[in-house]
Parts: C-alpha cells; structure tokens; sequence
C-alpha cells in the first residue's frame, strides 16, 4: 500500500508516479516528432537544449544534487550542467533521459515510499518528496510547453496536473522570494480543488503555509490551478493569466497585488 499525504493537495506515490510517466510518454512523443535544432520562442535553447537540461535534472534524483543559494545559482548550475553534455546528439539524450526516468523509478518506487520524507532543495528550502516527485511533472510538463509552443503545437496543461505541481511550487516559493527588499504582503490562494493558502511576504523572507480561517489578507486571489502553474513559471503574462480566470476577490488591501511580481524572482 502505498501512503496517504495532504498539503496543498491529496495525493500518493502512485497517482504521482502514473503521472509523472503519462508527462513523460507525451514530452518524448513531442521531442521525437520535432527537430532537435528547433529554437525555443524567446530563449537561446533549442528542443535538443530541452532535452539536456531534463536530463540532467533527473540526473539530480540518481546522483545527487549541487544546489544553488540563489536562484541565479540555480541558472548558472543548470548552464553548466548543460554545456557538460558536450555535443551528444539529441536521440541519445532522449534515451539517457529515457532510462535515467526509469532508474528514478525504481529508487523510489512508489510502494513503502514516504512523501513525506524531507530533502534539500534550492535557495536553503526543504521539501517533502511529494514535492519533490511534481517537479518532475512540472519540468516534463513546463518545458514540453515550450517545445510545443515552437513548434506550433497544442499542448495542453491538465488542471490535476497543474494542482500536483503546485503542491510543490508552494514549498518551492519561498526560495524564490525576493530577499532585498522592506516589504510586506499577504495573499490567500483560493484554486479549486485545493486547500486555501497562505503566502505572507515580510522583508525579504516568505512564509508559505495552509490559510486558517481567521488569518487575515491583504490580497485574496482566486485562479484555476492551470493558470497559477503557468503564471507562476512566467508563461502567461499578466492579461493572459486574467484570461485564464486569475481574480482578486477580496482582501484588506487587494490593490496591492501589484507588489506581487516584484516579490518573487523569476523562476
């Protein structure tokens, strides 16, 4: 049996495992189909570079991690990661990537997992291996969007999904928070299917946690789980995210909501 977990959303390590290999069944259906010299809108990286760089995150999961104190550390591992790869042609990273997916599975087979096992993770954040296990969904899924959106391609992001990988981004967040700065914010997260959240931003540092009834906000936004992952990732813009149904609904203060973005570094 595997084991029951709750924090932002319900979850086990079976529906996180069924998922991450369902994202991954349709990123290398995707990889495979394109051309690997195809460039990335708005960035230097081309599919092959996509592939690279999943590569060598799923690496992290078999042997072991270099962890960043920044999140520009964080760009900086990940470009030296990359160009460590040398010139190994982009089928064979899809088939590296292909077994080291395997291999993760079977490290951390869903049957006696614990998600609730802490591990290290950037900027000094610890997660939960549920957490852990979403990023995976959340990198397959992510940057299978940007390979899609290259090359002219549907792909859509399932709202289950979307609420997996943000029970990971809401531990992962408090790492992103800008550091630098005087201050303060409190914004409640209302995503169907989802418990209510609480972000509380307070001189530089960031306090994610379940919201109680009778904590206080500045900000309440309601959004579906889809457009708060994309949003949170920097592929929606602010008008494409109220699109997407992103709604301040209540608060003390819910003007300021435009301190959000200058908050949180981007990812």
């Amino acid at each position: 049996m595997t084991e029951h977990y709750q924090l932002f959303v319900a979850t086990d390590a079976r529906e996180l495992w069924s998922r991450i290999e369902t994202a991954a069944d349709r990123f290398f259906e995707l990889a495979r189909a394109v051309p690997p010299d195809l460039q990335l809108k708005g960035s230097a990286w081309t599919t092959r570079d996509v592939v690279g760089h999943l590569l060598t995150v799923i690496r992290r999961y078999t042997h072991g991690a270099t962890l960043g104190e920044t999140p520009r550390d964080v760009d900086r591992i990940n470009d030296e990661e990359l160009a460590a790869l040398g010139s190994v042609a982009c089928a064979e990273l899809l088939d590296q990537l292909e077994r080291e997916l395997k291999l993760t599975r079977e490290f951390f087979a869903p049957d006696g997992l614990d998600l609730h096992m802490r591990v290290s993770f950037h900027g000094g954040a610890q997660i939960d291996f549920a957490a852990a296990l979403s990023n995976i969904i959340g990198e397959l899924l992510i940057h299978g969007l940007d390979v899609a959106r290259a090359a002219g391609r549907p792909w859509p992001l399932d709202e289950r999904d979307a609420l997996l990988i943000l029970n990971g981004v809401v531990q992962i967040l408090p790492a992103y928070a800008v550091r630098d700065t005087d201050r303060s914010l409190r914004v409640r997260l209302s995503v169907p299917g989802a418990r209510p959240w609480l972000l509380s931003f307070d001189r530089g540092q960031l306090t994610s946690a379940p919201a109680n009834s009778d904590d206080t906000a500045d900000v309440v936004v309601r959004v579906p789980a889809s457009t708060l992952a994309l949003t949170v990732y920097s592929r929606l813009s602010t008008p494409a995210a109220l699109r997407g149904g992103l709604r301040v609904v209540g608060g003390r203060r819910p003007w300021r909501i435009v301190r959000l973005p200058r908050l949180v570094e981007r990812p």
